[in-house]
């Protein structure tokens, strides 16, 4: 009986110990300690540094420096729009170093004014990986947050926004990021929400990025140089590039991969174009159940525009585009892959749909190009040829199959029908029961399109000609 007493103190007294200190610190510097730092540096690992609501400034209160401690500072309302550190230009926030694990924590802070002269005004992580938790990085420069050099961190419901340069810099880095808002960021060069460089293998889910911008390219984000983040269930919101790229830009064997994402509302301005997506020199993406919409470039590629690159989109629905030529997506070299898509009332004056240049050789398969404005459904220039088999081409302005794709009509399982949407003009582009492309009604291909039937039939003529502003009004 004494034993078991003994060993019930002991495990009290381990378990009293590991659960570690609550130091709380004020900006008036009257709290346990003065200064964060001087709380940080006191602390054991398991401690909690505390931090009340206000405003911290001066030394001490920016540049902190965990060291290699397995400690946590939060706030102590959990609000971070009430516990604000400001580093008034005179320093970053808070310093990840090598060796610092998940157990470094910083949870629901505000980090504003932060500045590097190099990297990462917010945080800055280096060969560590941390976990960052409910904050807020606004009007820091370089960016919100720097992550390099074999750096895994966990952020998780942050939000960058207003930061000069971008709103997070990867070089070399894994993180994993949920629920994050990447907004207003404005960068000079290219990047506006993240710059993603070298062998970068970052998870992305559930973030957001909205209204950033760059100069150059990639305004919602950047990948470069073997860059090939993961990002799943992401939206990319009205972002804007000078040149390419307007939500994402890949180059240099950069080659994410991407699922259930939407990109809307995009744009691009300059030559490369790409109001959503531009992917340029060996890069492979892969784009999983996508929604591309809205976006539009100045130049080529509406929606997408590839150089010397060959994306794979499977199951990804276009549609409402605007280019001058590729409404949907402009291919120019590479060999970009469609298998079960549906592109729809995209506009361009060459290829409302698809653009196929110089010796790009688009494949597309059991995709359906319907309603498109302007331009025939595929422009391709003289070297450049389009490869279609279990295809519906139908209802497109300038022609259905013409061009480099005429003699492909009615061979390969190809189809020029209507493909009868249950409410295209809302969005809905799932198919009647009695579409040609539902995959009960063609035993040869099978489902045509990227969705299946979502409603009764529809009743109608299949061969009867329409266009987009007659589908649209049908549903007035």
């Amino acid at each position: 009986m004494r034993h078991l007493l003994v060993l019930s103190i002991l495990v009290l007294s381990f378990s009293l110990t590991a659960s570690g200190a609550t130091y709380v610190v004020d900006p008036f510097g009257t709290g346990d300690y003065p200064t964060i730092q001087a709380a940080v540096t006191a602390s054991s690992p398991g401690d909690i540094v505390e931090l009340t609501d206000g405003v911290f400034t001066g030394p001490g209160n920016r540049g902190v420096n965990y060291g290699t401690k397995a400690i946590t500072v939060r706030s102590q309302s959990g609000n971070p729009e009430t516990c604000i550190v400001d580093c008034e230009s005179a320093d970053e926030g808070f310093l990840f170093w090598t060796g610092t694990g998940p157990g470094s924590v910083l949870d629901g802070v505000t980090v504003t004014n932060g500045y590097h002269a190099n990297w990462g005004g917010g945080i800055r992580c280096f060969g560590a990986s941390p976990t960052v938790n409910n904050c807020v990085f606004v009007g820091n420069s370089p960016g919100g947050a720097s992550i390099r050099y074999g750096s895994d961190a966990t952020i998780t419901d942050c939000t960058f926004t207003e930061n000069a340069s971008y709103g997070m810099l990867l070089v070399s880095a894994s993180p994993t990021i949920d629920g994050c808002t990447f907004s207003d960021n404005a960068n000079p060069v290219s990047g506006g929400g993240i710059e993603c460089q070298g062998e970068c293998y970052a998870v992305l889910t559930n973030c957001v990025f909205s209204g950033n911008s760059s100069n150059q390219d990639g305004g919602g984000m950047r990948c470069v140089a073997d860059a090939s983040p993961s990002l799943t269930d992401c939206m990319f919101v009205g972002n804007v590039a000078e040149q390419e790229g307007g939500g994402l830009y890949c180059y240099l064997n950069s080659s994410p991969t991407l699922t259930r994402c939407v990109f809307s509302g995009n744009s691009a301005g300059g030559y490369g174009g790409g109001g959503a997506l531009h992917f340029a020199n060996e890069t492979a993406p892969m784009l999983l159940d996508c929604v591309l919409t809205g976006n539009t470039s100045a130049t080529v590629g509406g929606a997408v525009s590839t150089f010397s690159s060959s994306p794979t989109f499977a199951n990804c629905l276009f549609f409402e585009n605007e280019a001058d030529a590729g409404g949907a997506i402009a291919c120019r070299d590479g060999a970009p892959v469609l298998t079960h898509c549906t592109l729809a009332a995209n506009s361009a004056v060459s290829g409302s749909g698809v653009s196929a240049s110089y010796s790009a050789a688009p494949v597309l398969e059991n995709t359906i190009i319907a309603f498109g404005v302007n331009g025939a459904a595929v422009y391709c220039g003289a070297v450049a040829s389009a490869t279609l088999a279990c295809c519906d081409v139908f209802g497109n302005d300038g022609g259905d199959w013409e061009g480099c794709i005429a003699d492909q009509y009615g061979v390969a399982g190809n189809i020029e029908l209507n493909p009868f949407f249950c409410d295209a003009a809302a969005g809905d582009f799932t198919l009647c029961s009695d579409s040609p492309c539902a995959e009960d009604n063609y035993p040869e291909c099978g489902q045509v399109g990227a969705r299946p039937v979502g409603c009764d039939a529809c009743g109608q003529s299949a061969t009867e000609p329409a266009t987009w502003g007659g589908v649209k009004g049908r549903y007035r």
